[in-house]
């Protein structure tokens, strides 16, 4: 039992690992930050996570390779070879890539479904894609999440936690490390152990699934994350080699972007949102309440929907009241009230509102990204206007303080 208790904790240790190895990688980009002269602050989020995404591929590998002549897969592959050659190889690639696309598909809609009755929670989640960069289309966000995250988190999860659990649950797994002994030179692997058990791999695939959604930090894609973690799971088990479920985390995440391309991008939630606007239209009220009307909409979607507030505004002159958290959206608001714990702290045009850093700070909000990147220059010594809110004053703004001297 104690020896079970260690191998569970090893699981989480790992994650520790990768955490402290993050913390220690941008505590140095910060010291090295103060000594060169540059703001951390300043540094384009996907270009932080790409390094860090970095390091902890290259810490995982090394875990990976000297776990490997002991672990299961090395096992798995010579006790039972896929065999079918080139075409069983090619058959295997297709129905994985089939599974991860069709595994996106489902989680979309079911997740939109969820967040659909539970509108704060998708608000908050909606925020944190924003901040985070997630479902970004830069080139650097897609390569970390189509390629990076793929080989860095099943190096973690499926190659190293996956083996620990295995050892928690099946005590025949634990290496004698004293004694361990070669196989032979056909395979090249260590077998210091038996088969695992099937309840021992149920287990382990439901600890180690359990473990990817607890990585993610936020109960929606933990949530999600771990039912995912359960087939690629089963994936390595059937498969033995790491390589399928790269594969299948690689067209599970590319999955996210084609959804945004394709037809079927129409999930249940932006459905609800197109049929509450045309019954809206057909009964031609004097006003309309929407109460985050765009949370969990990709930018094109949110667009689309904020458009078509705006129409119903002016050529149809309904009064919207919309509630929200993306403080972009009420840009062009002729008024806006900011609440707090049930009273209205600020009020006033978005220019007024937003011109006031420093109290939509102390009230955990942010200011329009324009109107963020005018404060960061102004700390700087700059002297530039609070009230350029939109990105064609900002740029106009910046064109005549930076471009008339050739900065």
């Amino acid at each position: 039992m104690l020896n079970a208790m260690i191998w569970a904790l090893a699981c989480f240790g790992v994650v520790a690992a990768d955490i402290a190895l993050s913390v220690v990688l941008f505590s140095a980009l910060g010291v090295a930050s103060v000594f060169m002269g540059f703001s951390i602050d300043g540094l384009d989020i996907q270009l932080l996570q790409a390094v860090a995404q970095t390091a902890s591929f290259l810490m995982a590998l090394l875990w990976w390779r000297y776990l490997w002549p002991r672990s299961f897969m090395a096992r798995r592959q010579c006790a039972h070879p896929l065999g079918g050659g080139a075409r069983g190889a090619w058959k295997r690639i297709a129905c994985v890539i089939v599974i991860g696309l069709a595994l996106q598909v489902v989680v979309g809609y079911v997740t939109d479904a969820v967040l659909s009755l539970l509108p704060e929670a998708a608000a908050d989640y909606s925020e944190l894609v924003e901040e985070t960069g997630m479902g970004d289309t830069s080139y650097l966000a897609v390569l970390t999440t189509v390629l990076g995250a793929p080989f860095c988190e099943e190096l973690l999860v499926r190659g190293i936690i996956f083996e620990f659990s295995l050892r928690a649950f099946n005590p025949q797994c634990r290496p004698l490390w004293k004694r361990r002994r070669r196989a032979g030179a056909q395979d090249g692997a260590m077998v210091p152990w038996a088969a695992p058990s099937t309840w021992g791999i149920t287990a382990a695939i439901v600890l180690q699934a359990a473990i990817f959604g607890f990585m993610h930090m936020n109960w929606v894609q933990g949530c999600y994350a771990g039912a995912a973690g359960l087939i690629f799971g089963w994936v390595l088990v059937t498969t033995g080699k790491l390589r399928y479920t790269i594969l299948l985390h690689f067209a599970f995440n590319a999955g996210s972007y084609l959804m945004t391309l394709l037809w079927f991008v129409n999930t249940p939630f932006d459905v609800a949102i197109t049929v509450a606007i045309a019954g809206v239209i057909a009964m031609e009220p004097e006003c309309i309440v929407l109460d985050e009307a765009t949370a969990m909409l990709d930018p094109h979607g949110r667009r689309e929907v904020l458009d078509t507030i705006h129409r119903l505004n002016r050529e149809r002159g309904m009064t919207v009241v919309l509630i929200t958290h993306h403080m972009a959206e009420a840009e062009e608001a002729d008024r806006v009230i900011v609440m707090n714990d049930g009273e209205a702290a600020m009020d006033g045009t978005p220019r007024e509102i937003f011109a006031q850093v420093e109290r939509l700070h102390e009230l955990g909000l942010a200011a329009p990204d324009t109107v963020e990147l005018m404060q960061r220059l102004n700390r700087q010594g700059e002297h530039l206007p609070l009230t350029a809110i939109t990105v064609e004053k900002c740029a106009d703004a910046l064109y005549r303080r930076f471009g008339a001297e050739g900065k």
